[in-house]
Order: C-alpha cells, then sequence, then structure tokens
C-alpha cells in the first residue's frame, strides 16, 4: 500500500518529536555552611542519597553499588558498568581548598523522562564552606506535568548542618519574627547585596496563617528566606515600609532581590491574598516561582559549580600537560574539549529557552486577565463610582 507524502511527512515529524530532548530546570540552589567538617559531610549525604531507593518506590536511583574511591570523596564513574544508571563525581584538591562535584542521571522508569541531579561541595582556607543541587528533567516525547521540587539531599543537608546565606541562616524550621526585629528586617528587605529572595506570611487578625511557614520552608529552603509575621510585626513593618510594600492579615508577599529604596516598585514584588485552605496550592506555586529562579540569575552560572566546569578545569589541565611532540594526540584532545564546551552550552541553551518560554506564558496570561478586567469594568466619568464593576454601577 502506497504513503501520501502528508502521511509520511507527519510521522516523520512525530519520531523527531519523540526524539527530540527538551531540558526543563527544576531546582538550583546553594548557600554556606560554617561546621568544620561540611565538606565531607555533605559529600557523604549526596553519595547516601544517589544510592536510594527513588521516591514512590520506583526503583535505586543508582543501579550498582558505589566503588570504593566514591565513599572516599574521590573522582569516580560507574557510566560504564552494566545496568547502572549514570552516575561520576569529580574532584580537585589544590593548597587553599577542594572541591569535589557530582551528576547523576536517572531514567523515569514510567515516563519517556530523564531526571538529572548535579550536586558541589567546596571548601576553601579562610571562607565558609559551600554546597549546592540542581535537578532538571530531560524529556523525550508527551509526558504528564510533574511538581516542582529540591533533591531530598538539600533538606538533610540544613537538618544536620549550619547553614547561611546573605548573613542569614537557613533551616527547614521558621521562627516567628516579632515586632523589635522588623528594623532589622526592614534593612535587610533593602540590602542591594541580597541573593535570596524573602517570602513574608503574615497572619491573620485571629492570629492565624494561610499557609504554614514550616510547611513551605521543607519545600523552598535553601532557595528562599522564610518569615513568619506576627500580627504586630506586620503592623511595625506597615509603618516601617508604607502599607503599599508591606503585608499584613493573612497576606504572603515576595520580596525579590534588588529592592532599593531608589527602583521601589510594590508590583514588582507580588502580594498574595490567600483564601482559607488554599495553603497546599499556593506552596506548590511558590516552589515552581522559587526554585528554578536561580537558573535565570547571571551570576549563578558561576557561582553554582556545575559537574561539567569542574571537568572541564580537569580536561585543561591535562590537556596542557600533553607532550607538544604528538600532534595527533593534541588534536583529539582539542576535539574532546570542544565536545565538552559544546554539550555544556547546548544544555544551559535549552534551560534558558525552557524559562525564557514559560515567562512569555505568563506575561500573556497576565495580559489576558488584564483585558478581562478592563471588559468587567466600565468607566462613569466625571462621577463618584468611576471605575466600578458593572455590577456596582448598576
Amino acid at each position: 500500500m502506497s504513503t501520501t507524502f502528508a502521511e509520511a511527512s507527519a510521522a516523520l515529524h512525530a519520531q523527531i518529536e519523540t526524539r527530540r530532548a527538551a531540558v526543563r530546570p527544576v531546582s538550583r540552589v546553594w548557600f554556606e555552611l560554617s561546621d568544620k567538617d561540611a565538606f565531607d559531610r555533605c559529600i557523604e549525604l549526596s553519595l547516601n542519597w544517589m544510592e536510594e531507593t527513588s521516591v514512590g518506590g520506583a526503583g535505586p536511583r543508582l543501579g550498582v553499588p558505589l566503588p570504593p574511591e566514591a565513599r572516599r570523596g574521590e573522582t569516580f564513574d560507574v557510566t560504564d558498568v552494566l545496568g547502572a544508571n549514570p552516575a561520576k563525581a569529580i574532584r580537585i584538591d589544590a593548597t587553599d581548598g577542594a572541591l569535589w562535584a557530582a551528576r547523576l542521571d536517572w531514567p523515569d522508569p514510567q515516563f519517556p523522562r530523564t531526571w538529572v541531579s548535579e550536586f558541589f561541595a567546596e571548601r576553601r582556607v579562610g571562607q565558609l564552606a559551600r554546597f549546592g543541587a540542581q535537578l532538571t528533567c530531560v524529556i523525550r516525547g508527551e509526558c504528564p506535568p510533574f511538581d516542582i521540587t529540591r533533591p531530598n539531599v538539600v533538606r538533610r543537608v540544613l537538618e544536620s548542618l549550619s547553614a547561611e546565606a546573605d548573613g542569614r541562616p537557613l533551616a527547614d524550621g521558621v521562627e516567628k519574627t516579632e515586632r523589635n526585629e522588623i528594623s532589622e528586617l526592614a534593612g535587610f528587605l533593602y540590602e542591594p547585596s541580597r541573593r535570596l529572595p524573602v517570602v513574608a506570611i503574615s497572619e491573620t487578625e485571629d492570629r492565624n496563617v494561610q499557609v504554614a511557614p514550616g510547611l513551605l520552608a521543607r519545600q523552598i529552603a535553601g532557595a528562599a528566606h522564610i518569615v513568619h509575621l506576627s500580627a504586630e510585626a506586620s503592623w511595625e513593618l506597615t509603618r516601617a515600609l508604607g502599607k503599599r510594600m508591606s503585608v499584613f492579615n493573612g497576606a504572603v508577599r515576595l520580596y525579590l532581590p534588588g529592592l532599593t529604596e531608589e527602583n521601589e516598585d510594590p508590583y514588582r514584588h507580588p502580594l498574595w491574598l490567600l483564601q482559607e485552605g488554599g495553603g497546599q496550592t499556593f506552596i506548590r506555586a511558590m516552589a515552581a516561582r522559587v526554585l528554578p529562579a536561580a537558573f535565570l540569575s547571571l551570576t549563578s552560572q558561576s557561582d553554582f559549580l556545575r559537574y561539567a566546569y569542574v571537568r572541564e578545569i580537569v580536561a585543561k589541565r591535562a590537556l596542557s600537560r600533553l607532550p607538544v611532540s604528538d600532534p595527533n594526540e593534541q588534536l583529539r584532545a582539542d576535539l574532546d574539549m570542544l565536545r565538552l564546551e559544546t554539550r555544556e552550552a547546548k544544555e544551559e541553551r535549552d534551560s534558558w529557552q525552557s524559562l525564557a518560554q514559560e515567562e512569555q506564558n505568563k506575561r500573556l496570561l497576565a495580559e489576558a486577565e488584564i483585558e478581562r478586567l478592563k471588559v468587567d469594568v466600565i468607566p462613569s466619568p466625571g462621577g463618584r463610582d468611576s471605575w466600578l464593576p458593572k455590577s456596582a454601577a448598576s
């Protein structure tokens, strides 16, 4: 039976779409740690996570036991081991510190997608240690939506070690901020060097909250500072910042980095008036907004030390030690380096494109909502009921 050109073209396009890989950024966090053994503990916690069974019991993240060198915090690679999910780590030691970076690719057994987790631990003389974790999803074909989350190892690091960012402690728990602490908080909100956003949760008039601060922290801690304001603290914040930049009566506000008195704009720091019982929905929405945000930050491209970056440094060092008398070996090494750089650039490009498309969709939805509100509102020139809703104006 003959096939028409249209049928063949449709089949070809379907095959291309099935093979096309879309990189979806999920979360990227990093922070400082003050514990003396933080570097080694972060490596240990990351390796433990790799060997565990994934959430939901869908299977082990790593198909084989880790080699002995892995547990010593050294370089390892089990990518070529039969039945193993690609997992590898690389380490650099220097006189003034050490750097460890790892990556695990875990194919989802239920859907055509792969979860890519990356970690790094950094130790420098005279500075706090650093830890970072990143999660991306490589999608091939049709996949159902998924919640935006951090790798669970982030929670374990925050629970067992003393973490901080922007000079403030980070934890999966939240202590209530009282009135006498508002002066310090206001200064922090307007600190130009602040890197992480601040999520401020206010209390209602009966001193309840619409979203549990602890539950929100267990989803996004490490990517944002979570503040629980008492009722008195909310009013004090209003007196300090003014009503248009404050948050009170059960509302939640996101103070993005870069807030200063010179560029103060309340519309750039969104405010949510939550309904009772909407806490879980809000937590998922806030996680989707906060956790991938670092992918779009220019500073995160150098501050988050990805496995490919560290591997590239090691490869360049090895390349510089090759004898120049062997031009063929030099050429092969140069080509390998170009492949590494090209692969990394493609991943970064795909991540940016994915997030840029999401931001475009959000903008279009916002514009559509504005147009809907314009239709729902009628002007009454000169009257006291100007710009009232139709139902009120009639």
